[in-house]
């Protein structure tokens, strides 16, 4: 049997993390034995042991934080490099995780933390880094030892580097001039539902889901949405997660300079969010550097076209008059555009609805995720 032991870099459940939990899932399922190493007990060690995948705790902290973070500074500075030797001390630890779990691969869930890579090269075993983010460009973090320096040291210690789209394999691949292959995420614990959508309804109820940053780029949302209002278009706007609560502010400020206030509603986070998907006639996907599209992902599954900014992954994912339509980032009319087109034409909206559904439930199974890390790491 083939044995996999995995870092998780946090202890929560956030895109990342539920990723990881189905690569773990998809692999027990193809006669793998998988561990998980966390930081911290909690969701990701519940959600692992309730399937019977190995658990140890290791606290560490990575190499890299959100500029958000207070009291984040420079690259370099002393006070963060005060982290790096917080970092190594873990190596021990984990090290005597290795020893005892004796698997036959490591794997890294981020880029944030050399933990993983320093461990397995203690004991030889083989690292494996998978990207679900590009750091800098999305998250704007800061990297202690900066990030082109933090990368190439990542790489040097990792025979195999994963990403979990052709977005993010471009990227990368150019930056480390080095293959990266692309893993699918599997989406087996994402719900599904296969319901187009109705017959046209009195209004377009329009939805945004995810953190609430200006990375996100929620703001274009609310400008679109007084455009679309202005040539007719019934248009309502649901804002759902929660985040930055000074820019949370700013969008409803927004939406009230603009005089849509009352069709421009904000919900905080929800565990819930397929009542979302299913209240709603579109997801709006914002962002101007997305590394994946969970969201998109999980719209397409419970049977709803997405509008998507063109750029990153979700070129990937949305196929333009069949899934949903992409529009311009930075230009609130063309996002208004995409919103007009899709309600003068809502029987072709009905099949995009449709489609979104056949190409998700298709695209994204434990199979080709599996068939894809095994042919990766393994050459199988």
């Amino acid at each position: 049997m083939r044995s996999l032991l995995a870092l998780s870099h946090t202890g929560g459940l956030g895109g990342a993390e539920l990723a990881l939990l189905e690569l773990l899932i998809a692999l027990q399922g193809a006669g793998w034995d998988g561990h998980c190493v966390v930081p911290a007990p909690g969701e990701m060690a519940a959600a692992l042991e309730r399937r019977g995948i190995g658990v140890s705790v290791v606290p560490s902290q990575g190499w890299a934080t959100s500029r958000t973070t207070p009291g984040a500074v420079a690259s370099g500075s002393a006070s963060n490099l005060q982290v790096i030797p917080q970092t190594l001390l873990a190596v021990p630890r984990l090290v005597s995780v290795l020893r005892r779990v004796r698997p036959d691969v490591v794997l890294s869930n981020t880029i944030t933390s050399p933990l993983g890579a320093l461990a397995a090269k203690a004991v030889r075993l083989p690292h494996v880094v998978y990207a679900h983010e590009y750091g800098v460009a999305d998250h704007g973090m800061l990297f202690f030892l900066g990030f082109d320096r933090s990368m190439r040291i990542l790489s040097r210690l990792s025979p195999v580097f994963l990403a979990n789209s052709q977005a993010t394999s471009t990227f990368f691949s150019a930056a480390l001039s080095r293959p990266v292959a692309v893993v699918p995420y599997a989406m087996s614990l994402a719900p599904r539902r296969h319901d187009p959508l109705p017959a046209r309804p009195p209004e377009l109820r329009a939805l945004v889901l995810g953190r609430v940053t200006e990375a996100k780029n929620q703001l274009e949302c609310v400008r679109a949405v007084a455009v679309a209002r202005a040539s007719k278009t019934p248009v309502r706007l649901r804002l759902v997660g929660s985040g930055d609560e000074g820019y949370r502010q700013r969008l409803l400020d927004e939406a009230a300079s603009l005089g849509i206030a009352e069709v421009v509603e904000h919900q905080g986070h929800v565990e819930d969010a397929s009542v979302e998907y299913d209240a709603a006639h579109v997801v709006i996907v914002p962002s101007r550097r997305e590394a994946f599209g969970r969201v998109t992902v999980e719209a397409m599954l419970r049977s709803r076209p997405v509008i998507a900014a063109a750029s990153g992954a979700s070129t990937e994912l949305v196929q333009p008059g069949r899934s949903g339509l992409l529009y311009d980032p930075g230009r609130p009319e063309s996002l208004a555009d995409a919103l007009t087109t899709m309600w003068a034409d809502w029987d072709d909206a009905r099949a995009w609805s449709q489609h979104a559904y056949e190409v998700a439930t298709t695209s994204f199974t434990e199979e080709r995720t599996v068939a894809a890390f095994e042919r990766a790491v393994t050459g199988g």
